[in-house]
């Protein structure tokens, strides 16, 4: 039996867009500077990690990195859940997951913690 490889939540230090990939994702494209420059966050994994001040989730084995967040410095991560087959969105943020169960109500940028609420609507899978 083969393994899978390894995929990663990649971060480019100049737009801050995320990208999962096996390797290191291509250079061209950056929409603040002339090329990417890409930074691992951590491995995909089952568990929703959240930053609380820009509002990006992430699929992760464990805790990501801190690395660069758009909004002043590091990000803040919480652990929200895990993933599933059910749709959420916050009423507050409009971010939305899909997870197991209803997501952990943690800081919300838009209010005092978030107020997911499940929906029907299909979210796209990276």
């Amino acid at each position: 039996m083969t393994q899978k490889p390894d995929i990663y939540v990649y971060q480019c230090i100049n737009c801050h867009n995320l990208r999962r990939s096996k390797n290191l994702p291509k250079k061209n494209g950056c929409t603040k500077s002339f090329a990417h420059r890409w930074k691992a966050l951590s491995r995909v994994g089952k568990k929703l990690y959240y930053c609380h001040k820009c509002d990006k989730v992430v699929h992760s084995l464990g805790v990501p990195r801190i690395s660069n967040c758009t909004k002043n410095g590091f990000h803040a991560w919480q652990f929200i859940g895990t993933t599933g087959q059910m749709s959420f969105k916050c009423d507050n943020c409009k971010t939305k997951v899909k997870a197991k169960f209803i997501p952990k109500a943690t800081n919300c940028p838009k209010g005092r913690i978030h107020n997911w609420k499940s929906f029907n609507n299909q979210l796209k899978s990276n």
